[in-house]
Protein backbone atom coordinates (compact mmCIF):
# COMPACT_ATOMS: atom_id res chain seq x y z
CA UNK A 1 0.00 0.00 0.00
CA UNK A 2 2.84 2.38 0.90
CA UNK A 3 4.55 1.81 -2.45
CA UNK A 4 1.31 2.55 -4.32
CA UNK A 5 0.83 5.82 -2.44
CA UNK A 6 4.44 6.82 -3.11
CA UNK A 7 3.93 6.02 -6.79
CA UNK A 8 0.75 8.12 -6.82
CA UNK A 9 2.45 11.23 -5.49
CA UNK A 10 5.45 10.67 -7.76
CA UNK A 11 2.98 10.55 -10.65
CA UNK A 12 1.43 13.83 -9.51
CA UNK A 13 4.82 15.50 -9.34
CA UNK A 14 5.72 14.29 -12.81
CA UNK A 15 2.41 15.42 -14.30
CA UNK A 16 2.68 18.97 -13.08
CA UNK A 17 6.40 19.64 -13.44
CA UNK A 18 5.77 21.72 -16.58
CA UNK A 19 3.48 24.19 -14.79
CA UNK A 20 5.54 26.89 -13.11
CA UNK A 21 2.96 28.29 -10.70
CA UNK A 22 0.88 25.16 -10.03
CA UNK A 23 -0.38 24.33 -6.55
CA UNK A 24 -1.75 20.89 -5.71
CA UNK A 25 -4.44 20.51 -3.01
CA UNK A 26 -5.08 17.01 -1.69
CA UNK A 27 -8.22 15.55 -0.17
CA UNK A 28 -8.92 12.46 1.91
CA UNK A 29 -10.71 9.38 0.68
CA UNK A 30 -13.04 6.80 2.18
CA UNK A 31 -15.59 4.06 1.47
CA UNK A 32 -17.88 4.59 -1.54
CA UNK A 33 -21.51 3.98 -0.54
CA UNK A 34 -23.08 1.15 -2.55
CA UNK A 35 -26.38 1.68 -4.37
CA UNK A 36 -29.36 0.49 -2.30
CA UNK A 37 -32.63 1.17 -4.19
CA UNK A 38 -31.80 4.86 -4.03
CA UNK A 39 -28.71 6.91 -4.81
CA UNK A 40 -26.70 8.11 -1.82
CA UNK A 41 -23.72 9.92 -3.33
CA UNK A 42 -20.50 9.80 -1.38
CA UNK A 43 -19.13 13.33 -1.06
CA UNK A 44 -15.49 14.15 -0.32
CA UNK A 45 -14.47 17.71 0.59
CA UNK A 46 -11.23 19.51 -0.16
CA UNK A 47 -10.39 23.06 0.96
CA UNK A 48 -8.59 25.57 -1.25
CA UNK A 49 -7.35 28.93 -0.03
CA UNK A 50 -4.76 31.57 -0.78
CA UNK A 51 -5.43 31.81 -4.53
CA UNK A 52 -6.40 34.86 -6.63
CA UNK A 53 -10.12 35.61 -6.46
CA UNK A 54 -10.76 35.14 -10.19
CA UNK A 55 -9.95 32.23 -12.50
CA UNK A 56 -9.11 32.94 -16.12
CA UNK A 57 -7.53 31.57 -19.26
CA UNK A 58 -4.12 32.22 -17.69
CA UNK A 59 -4.77 30.85 -14.19
CA UNK A 60 -7.22 28.17 -13.12
CA UNK A 61 -7.91 24.48 -12.71
CA UNK A 62 -5.41 22.31 -14.57
CA UNK A 63 -5.89 18.73 -13.39
CA UNK A 64 -7.97 16.46 -11.15
CA UNK A 65 -6.38 13.20 -9.96
CA UNK A 66 -7.85 10.29 -8.02
CA UNK A 67 -7.21 6.69 -7.02
CA UNK A 68 -10.21 4.38 -6.62
CA UNK A 69 -10.53 0.67 -5.95
CA UNK A 70 -13.79 -0.75 -7.23
CA UNK A 71 -14.70 -4.04 -8.94
CA UNK A 72 -17.04 -2.40 -11.49
CA UNK A 73 -16.14 1.02 -12.78
CA UNK A 74 -19.30 0.91 -14.93
CA UNK A 75 -21.26 1.42 -11.67
CA UNK A 76 -19.63 4.77 -10.92
CA UNK A 77 -20.48 8.33 -11.81
CA UNK A 78 -17.74 10.76 -10.73
CA UNK A 79 -18.30 14.54 -10.62
CA UNK A 80 -16.42 17.60 -9.39
CA UNK A 81 -18.22 20.56 -7.79
CA UNK A 82 -16.46 23.91 -7.41
CA UNK A 83 -16.97 26.44 -4.57
CA UNK A 84 -18.96 28.57 -7.01
CA UNK A 85 -21.38 25.74 -7.81
CA UNK A 86 -20.08 24.59 -11.21
CA UNK A 87 -20.55 20.83 -11.62
CA UNK A 88 -18.58 18.82 -14.21
CA UNK A 89 -18.65 15.10 -15.00
CA UNK A 90 -15.22 13.47 -14.84
CA UNK A 91 -16.37 9.95 -15.73
CA UNK A 92 -19.80 8.37 -15.94
CA UNK A 93 -20.22 4.57 -16.08
CA UNK A 94 -17.18 3.93 -18.22
CA UNK A 95 -15.97 0.36 -18.34
CA UNK A 96 -13.68 -2.22 -19.84
CA UNK A 97 -13.54 -5.94 -18.90
CA UNK A 98 -10.13 -5.36 -17.29
CA UNK A 99 -11.08 -2.24 -15.32
CA UNK A 100 -11.18 -2.66 -11.55
CA UNK A 101 -10.82 0.94 -10.55
CA UNK A 102 -9.05 4.17 -11.34
CA UNK A 103 -5.32 3.71 -10.66
CA UNK A 104 -3.48 7.03 -10.32
CA UNK A 105 -5.91 8.47 -12.87
CA UNK A 106 -5.77 12.15 -13.79
CA UNK A 107 -8.23 14.24 -15.78
CA UNK A 108 -6.94 17.18 -17.78
CA UNK A 109 -7.77 18.99 -20.99
CA UNK A 110 -4.94 17.40 -22.96
CA UNK A 111 -4.90 13.97 -21.36
CA UNK A 112 -2.16 11.83 -22.92
CA UNK A 113 -4.39 8.72 -23.14
CA UNK A 114 -7.26 10.45 -24.92
CA UNK A 115 -10.86 10.47 -23.68
CA UNK A 116 -11.83 8.44 -20.60
CA UNK A 117 -14.78 7.04 -22.57
CA UNK A 118 -12.36 5.11 -24.77
CA UNK A 119 -9.87 4.10 -22.09
CA UNK A 120 -8.46 0.61 -22.50
CA UNK A 121 -6.91 -2.05 -20.23
CA UNK A 122 -7.30 -0.02 -17.05
CA UNK A 123 -7.80 3.62 -16.17
CA UNK A 124 -4.27 4.68 -15.35
CA UNK A 125 -2.53 7.85 -16.50
CA UNK A 126 -4.03 11.09 -17.81
CA UNK A 127 -7.31 11.35 -19.73
CA UNK A 128 -9.72 13.90 -21.12
CA UNK A 129 -12.69 13.93 -18.71
CA UNK A 130 -16.19 13.15 -19.91
CA UNK A 131 -17.17 16.74 -19.14
CA UNK A 132 -15.33 20.01 -19.76
CA UNK A 133 -13.13 21.22 -16.90
CA UNK A 134 -12.58 24.55 -18.65
CA UNK A 135 -16.02 25.49 -17.26
CA UNK A 136 -14.27 26.10 -13.93
CA UNK A 137 -12.00 28.75 -15.46
CA UNK A 138 -14.63 31.32 -16.37
CA UNK A 139 -13.92 34.05 -13.82
CA UNK A 140 -15.22 32.26 -10.73
CA UNK A 141 -13.44 32.24 -7.37
CA UNK A 142 -11.61 28.94 -6.90
CA UNK A 143 -11.06 29.47 -3.16
CA UNK A 144 -13.33 27.54 -0.80
CA UNK A 145 -14.65 23.99 -0.55
CA UNK A 146 -14.39 21.68 -3.56
CA UNK A 147 -16.35 18.43 -3.59
CA UNK A 148 -15.65 15.15 -5.36
CA UNK A 149 -19.02 13.37 -5.73
CA UNK A 150 -19.04 9.63 -6.44
CA UNK A 151 -22.38 7.91 -7.06
CA UNK A 152 -22.64 4.12 -7.18
CA UNK A 153 -25.52 3.32 -9.53
CA UNK A 154 -25.84 -0.46 -9.14
CA UNK A 155 -25.96 -2.83 -6.17
CA UNK A 156 -23.37 -5.40 -5.26
CA UNK A 157 -19.91 -3.87 -5.01
CA UNK A 158 -18.34 -1.62 -2.39
CA UNK A 159 -15.28 0.37 -3.37
CA UNK A 160 -12.99 2.93 -1.83
CA UNK A 161 -11.50 6.26 -2.79
CA UNK A 162 -7.90 6.13 -1.59
CA UNK A 163 -6.94 9.73 -2.35
CA UNK A 164 -7.68 12.62 -4.68
CA UNK A 165 -6.29 16.03 -5.57
CA UNK A 166 -6.77 19.08 -7.75
CA UNK A 167 -4.03 21.22 -9.26
CA UNK A 168 -4.55 24.91 -9.98
CA UNK A 169 -1.95 26.89 -11.85
CA UNK A 170 -0.85 28.94 -14.82
CA UNK A 171 -1.68 26.33 -17.48
CA UNK A 172 -5.41 25.90 -16.98
CA UNK A 173 -7.93 24.15 -19.17
CA UNK A 174 -9.25 26.77 -21.59
CA UNK A 175 -11.75 27.10 -24.41
CA UNK A 176 -10.29 26.31 -27.84
CA UNK A 177 -12.00 29.36 -29.31
CA UNK A 178 -13.33 32.49 -27.68
CA UNK A 179 -16.62 33.08 -29.48
CA UNK A 180 -18.13 36.54 -30.04
CA UNK A 181 -18.95 38.41 -26.84
CA UNK A 182 -22.64 38.94 -26.10
CA UNK A 183 -22.30 42.72 -26.33
CA UNK A 184 -20.67 42.43 -29.76
CA UNK A 185 -22.65 39.52 -31.20
CA UNK A 186 -24.29 41.48 -34.01
CA UNK A 187 -21.05 43.01 -35.29
CA UNK A 188 -19.40 39.61 -35.28
CA UNK A 189 -22.26 37.99 -37.19
CA UNK A 190 -22.50 40.81 -39.73
CA UNK A 191 -18.92 40.07 -40.73
CA UNK A 192 -19.86 36.47 -41.50
CA UNK A 193 -23.39 36.46 -42.97
CA UNK A 194 -25.73 38.46 -45.13
CA UNK A 195 -28.82 40.19 -43.80
CA UNK A 196 -31.70 37.76 -43.25
CA UNK A 197 -29.49 34.73 -42.66
CA UNK A 198 -30.99 32.31 -40.14
CA UNK A 199 -28.51 30.63 -37.82
CA UNK A 200 -29.93 27.13 -37.59
CA UNK A 201 -28.26 24.12 -35.93
CA UNK A 202 -27.34 20.96 -37.83
CA UNK A 203 -27.31 17.78 -35.74
CA UNK A 204 -25.32 14.71 -36.69
CA UNK A 205 -24.47 11.48 -34.92
CA UNK A 206 -20.80 10.81 -34.24
CA UNK A 207 -20.24 7.52 -36.06
CA UNK A 208 -16.81 7.12 -34.51
CA UNK A 209 -18.08 7.23 -30.92
CA UNK A 210 -20.82 4.70 -31.62
CA UNK A 211 -18.58 2.29 -33.53
CA UNK A 212 -16.08 2.35 -30.67
CA UNK A 213 -18.78 1.54 -28.12
CA UNK A 214 -21.04 -1.25 -29.41
CA UNK A 215 -21.23 -4.40 -27.28
CA UNK A 216 -23.49 -7.46 -27.38
CA UNK A 217 -24.42 -9.35 -24.21
CA UNK A 218 -25.93 -12.73 -25.19
CA UNK A 219 -28.19 -14.95 -23.11
CA UNK A 220 -25.14 -16.72 -21.67
CA UNK A 221 -23.60 -13.49 -20.35
CA UNK A 222 -22.75 -13.54 -16.63
CA UNK A 223 -23.62 -9.84 -16.32
CA UNK A 224 -27.31 -10.45 -15.63
CA UNK A 225 -28.58 -6.85 -15.97
CA UNK A 226 -27.34 -6.79 -19.56
CA UNK A 227 -28.29 -10.25 -20.84
CA UNK A 228 -29.86 -10.28 -24.30
CA UNK A 229 -28.94 -6.66 -24.91
CA UNK A 230 -27.10 -4.80 -27.63
CA UNK A 231 -25.61 -1.77 -25.86
CA UNK A 232 -24.05 1.22 -27.57
CA UNK A 233 -23.04 4.83 -27.09
CA UNK A 234 -24.58 7.74 -28.96
CA UNK A 235 -23.25 11.26 -29.34
CA UNK A 236 -25.02 14.13 -31.07
CA UNK A 237 -22.87 16.92 -32.48
CA UNK A 238 -23.97 20.31 -33.80
CA UNK A 239 -22.15 21.40 -36.98
CA UNK A 240 -24.59 24.17 -37.91
CA UNK A 241 -24.49 27.96 -37.91
CA UNK A 242 -26.29 28.38 -34.59
CA UNK A 243 -26.94 26.49 -31.37
CA UNK A 244 -29.67 23.96 -30.80
CA UNK A 245 -31.23 25.86 -27.90
CA UNK A 246 -34.48 25.01 -26.11
CA UNK A 247 -36.32 27.07 -23.49
CA UNK A 248 -38.95 25.79 -21.06
CA UNK A 249 -42.25 27.65 -20.70
CA UNK A 250 -42.56 26.88 -16.96
CA UNK A 251 -46.05 25.40 -17.34
CA UNK A 252 -45.76 21.85 -15.96
CA UNK A 253 -48.73 19.60 -16.69
CA UNK A 254 -50.05 16.19 -15.69
CA UNK A 255 -52.29 15.88 -18.70
CA UNK A 256 -54.51 18.97 -18.45
CA UNK A 257 -53.87 19.48 -14.74
CA UNK A 258 -51.15 21.64 -13.20
CA UNK A 259 -48.17 19.73 -11.82
CA UNK A 260 -44.99 20.30 -9.84
CA UNK A 261 -41.92 19.86 -12.01
CA UNK A 262 -40.13 17.37 -9.71
CA UNK A 263 -43.13 15.59 -8.12
CA UNK A 264 -44.91 12.60 -9.70
CA UNK A 265 -48.34 12.90 -11.29
CA UNK A 266 -51.18 10.73 -9.91
CA UNK A 267 -50.36 8.03 -12.47
CA UNK A 268 -46.70 7.90 -11.36
CA UNK A 269 -45.27 9.69 -14.41
CA UNK A 270 -43.66 13.11 -14.17
CA UNK A 271 -45.16 16.37 -15.43
CA UNK A 272 -44.19 17.71 -18.85
CA UNK A 273 -43.53 21.29 -19.91
CA UNK A 274 -43.47 22.36 -23.52
CA UNK A 275 -40.16 23.70 -24.78
CA UNK A 276 -39.51 26.26 -27.49
CA UNK A 277 -36.58 26.35 -29.86
CA UNK A 278 -34.75 29.69 -29.88
CA UNK A 279 -33.60 30.57 -33.40
CA UNK A 280 -31.19 33.40 -34.22
CA UNK A 281 -31.20 35.43 -37.43
CA UNK A 282 -29.38 38.50 -38.74
CA UNK A 283 -31.38 41.66 -39.41
CA UNK A 284 -30.28 45.01 -40.82
CA UNK A 285 -28.97 46.40 -37.53
CA UNK A 286 -29.33 43.66 -34.93
CA UNK A 287 -29.35 39.96 -34.22
CA UNK A 288 -32.93 38.76 -33.84
CA UNK A 289 -34.32 35.75 -31.99
CA UNK A 290 -37.62 33.96 -32.33
CA UNK A 291 -39.06 31.03 -30.40
CA UNK A 292 -40.88 28.20 -32.13
CA UNK A 293 -42.75 25.33 -30.41
CA UNK A 294 -40.62 22.21 -30.03
CA UNK A 295 -41.05 19.08 -27.94
CA UNK A 296 -41.44 18.52 -24.22
CA UNK A 297 -39.28 18.18 -21.14
CA UNK A 298 -39.62 16.22 -17.90
CA UNK A 299 -37.70 15.39 -14.73
CA UNK A 300 -35.77 12.12 -15.04
CA UNK A 301 -35.21 10.21 -11.79
CA UNK A 302 -33.27 7.21 -13.14
CA UNK A 303 -29.96 6.42 -11.38
CA UNK A 304 -27.28 8.89 -12.40
CA UNK A 305 -29.71 11.49 -13.71
CA UNK A 306 -32.04 13.48 -11.42
CA UNK A 307 -32.19 16.33 -13.90
CA UNK A 308 -34.34 17.42 -16.82
CA UNK A 309 -34.56 15.58 -20.14
CA UNK A 310 -35.80 16.57 -23.59
CA UNK A 311 -38.46 13.99 -24.42
CA UNK A 312 -38.38 11.81 -27.57
CA UNK A 313 -34.87 12.93 -28.50
CA UNK A 314 -33.59 9.75 -30.19
CA UNK A 315 -34.86 6.33 -31.34
CA UNK A 316 -33.03 3.05 -31.91
CA UNK A 317 -33.90 0.01 -34.05
CA UNK A 318 -32.24 -3.27 -34.98
CA UNK A 319 -33.19 -4.23 -38.53
CA UNK A 320 -32.86 -7.19 -40.87
CA UNK A 321 -32.35 -6.03 -44.41
CA UNK A 322 -34.93 -6.78 -47.08
CA UNK A 323 -32.88 -6.59 -50.22
CA UNK A 324 -35.77 -5.55 -52.46
CA UNK A 325 -36.47 -2.44 -50.34
CA UNK A 326 -34.11 0.54 -50.43
CA UNK A 327 -35.67 2.41 -47.50
CA UNK A 328 -34.28 0.94 -44.23
CA UNK A 329 -37.41 2.02 -42.37
CA UNK A 330 -39.27 -0.65 -44.38
CA UNK A 331 -36.91 -3.47 -43.40
CA UNK A 332 -37.83 -6.15 -40.87
CA UNK A 333 -37.70 -4.81 -37.31
CA UNK A 334 -35.98 -7.19 -34.89
CA UNK A 335 -36.04 -4.79 -31.94
CA UNK A 336 -36.89 -1.15 -31.39
CA UNK A 337 -36.73 1.28 -28.49
CA UNK A 338 -39.14 3.82 -27.19
CA UNK A 339 -38.19 7.36 -28.13
CA UNK A 340 -35.35 7.88 -25.67
CA UNK A 341 -35.01 11.17 -23.79
CA UNK A 342 -31.75 13.08 -23.33
CA UNK A 343 -30.41 15.90 -21.24
CA UNK A 344 -29.01 18.35 -23.81
CA UNK A 345 -25.70 20.00 -22.95
CA UNK A 346 -22.08 20.16 -24.09
CA UNK A 347 -19.86 17.56 -22.51
CA UNK A 348 -17.44 17.33 -25.44
CA UNK A 349 -16.40 19.39 -28.46
CA UNK A 350 -15.50 18.64 -32.08
CA UNK A 351 -11.74 18.79 -32.65
CA UNK A 352 -9.33 17.81 -35.40
CA UNK A 353 -7.64 15.51 -32.90
CA UNK A 354 -10.64 13.46 -31.77
CA UNK A 355 -12.28 13.40 -35.25
CA UNK A 356 -15.71 12.83 -33.66
CA UNK A 357 -17.64 15.14 -36.00
CA UNK A 358 -17.76 13.94 -39.59
CA UNK A 359 -20.56 14.35 -42.10
CA UNK A 360 -20.40 13.32 -45.77
CA UNK A 361 -16.69 12.54 -45.27
CA UNK A 362 -15.91 16.10 -44.13
CA UNK A 363 -14.38 16.63 -40.68
CA UNK A 364 -15.81 19.53 -38.66
CA UNK A 365 -13.97 21.49 -35.96
CA UNK A 366 -13.03 25.04 -35.03
CA UNK A 367 -11.30 25.40 -38.41
CA UNK A 368 -14.43 25.21 -40.55
CA UNK A 369 -17.31 25.97 -38.16
CA UNK A 370 -17.75 29.75 -38.40
CA UNK A 371 -19.54 30.04 -35.07
CA UNK A 372 -17.63 27.39 -33.11
CA UNK A 373 -18.53 27.85 -29.45
CA UNK A 374 -21.80 29.72 -30.03
CA UNK A 375 -24.09 28.56 -27.22
CA UNK A 376 -22.08 27.26 -24.25
CA UNK A 377 -24.56 24.97 -22.44
CA UNK A 378 -23.14 23.62 -19.18
CA UNK A 379 -26.04 21.94 -17.34
CA UNK A 380 -29.40 20.19 -17.71
CA UNK A 381 -31.65 23.01 -16.52
CA UNK A 382 -35.40 23.14 -16.86
CA UNK A 383 -35.29 26.72 -18.19
CA UNK A 384 -32.64 26.24 -20.88
CA UNK A 385 -30.68 23.42 -22.51
CA UNK A 386 -28.90 22.90 -25.78
CA UNK A 387 -25.90 21.91 -27.85
CA UNK A 388 -23.46 24.63 -28.93
CA UNK A 389 -21.97 24.96 -32.38
CA UNK A 390 -19.16 22.40 -32.28
CA UNK A 391 -20.54 20.90 -29.07
CA UNK A 392 -21.26 17.20 -28.50
CA UNK A 393 -23.84 15.62 -26.19
CA UNK A 394 -22.55 12.14 -25.33
CA UNK A 395 -24.42 9.17 -23.79
CA UNK A 396 -22.33 6.11 -22.91
CA UNK A 397 -23.30 2.50 -23.55
CA UNK A 398 -24.09 1.84 -19.87
CA UNK A 399 -26.47 4.80 -19.52
CA UNK A 400 -30.17 4.06 -19.13
CA UNK A 401 -31.92 3.58 -22.45
CA UNK A 402 -28.71 2.92 -24.42
CA UNK A 403 -29.63 -0.58 -25.53
CA UNK A 404 -31.91 -2.75 -27.60
CA UNK A 405 -33.37 -6.01 -26.29
CA UNK A 406 -32.23 -8.92 -28.46
CA UNK A 407 -34.30 -12.14 -28.79
CA UNK A 408 -32.41 -15.02 -27.12
CA UNK A 409 -32.98 -17.17 -30.21
CA UNK A 410 -31.74 -14.56 -32.70
CA UNK A 411 -30.12 -16.22 -35.69
CA UNK A 412 -26.54 -15.55 -36.68
CA UNK A 413 -26.21 -13.16 -39.58
CA UNK A 414 -26.03 -9.54 -40.64
CA UNK A 415 -28.19 -6.88 -38.96
CA UNK A 416 -28.26 -3.10 -38.92
CA UNK A 417 -28.45 -0.72 -35.97
CA UNK A 418 -30.44 2.38 -36.95
CA UNK A 419 -30.15 5.54 -34.82
CA UNK A 420 -32.49 8.49 -35.48
CA UNK A 421 -32.01 11.95 -33.92
CA UNK A 422 -35.19 13.98 -33.28
CA UNK A 423 -37.47 11.30 -34.80
CA UNK A 424 -40.56 13.50 -34.33
CA UNK A 425 -38.92 16.48 -36.15
CA UNK A 426 -39.63 18.80 -33.24
CA UNK A 427 -36.66 21.05 -34.02
CA UNK A 428 -35.61 23.02 -37.10
CA UNK A 429 -32.18 22.36 -38.62
CA UNK A 430 -30.16 23.18 -41.72
CA UNK A 431 -30.27 19.57 -42.91
CA UNK A 432 -32.85 17.05 -41.72
CA UNK A 433 -31.45 14.27 -43.94
CA UNK A 434 -28.30 13.69 -41.87
CA UNK A 435 -30.11 12.87 -38.61
CA UNK A 436 -30.04 9.13 -39.25
CA UNK A 437 -27.07 6.74 -39.11
CA UNK A 438 -26.87 2.99 -39.66
CA UNK A 439 -24.29 0.51 -38.39
CA UNK A 440 -23.67 -3.01 -39.67
CA UNK A 441 -23.89 -5.65 -36.94
CA UNK A 442 -22.55 -9.18 -37.53
CA UNK A 443 -23.70 -11.82 -35.03
CA UNK A 444 -21.75 -15.07 -35.04
CA UNK A 445 -21.55 -18.17 -32.87
CA UNK A 446 -18.48 -19.91 -31.43
CA UNK A 447 -17.94 -23.67 -31.16
CA UNK A 448 -19.70 -23.70 -27.78
CA UNK A 449 -22.83 -22.08 -29.19
CA UNK A 450 -22.16 -18.70 -27.60
CA UNK A 451 -23.17 -15.76 -29.79
CA UNK A 452 -20.89 -12.75 -30.22
CA UNK A 453 -20.34 -9.71 -32.40
CA UNK A 454 -17.81 -10.15 -35.14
Amino acid sequence: MLNRVVLFFYFLGFSFSSSILAQTFRGEGGIIIDYADDISPTIYELSVEGLPDTSSSSFGLETVCLHIRHAKTRDLKIELLSPSGTLVWLSNRNDDPMHYGYFETCFEQNGFNGSIINGSYRFSGSYHPEGRIEYFNNGQNLNGSWFLIISDLEKGDIGKLLEWSITIGDRPATYDVQFCKDDDLYTCMRDRYNEGHTLLPDLILSRKLTIQNIEYFPDTCSMSPYRNQLRFAAAMANIGDGPLEILGNGDWRCGKQKGNRTEPCPDGSYPRQQVFQRIYSLARDSLLTESKPGGYMYYDTQPGHNHFHADHWVRYSLLKKKWWRKNPKKWKVISTSDKVSYCLYDNMVCTDENMYCTDKEELYSKHNLKNYGFGNFTACNSQQQGISVGGIDYYGKFYEGQFLSIPPDIKCGTYYLLIEIDPENYYQEIDEDNNTEMFKIEIKEDKNGVKYLN
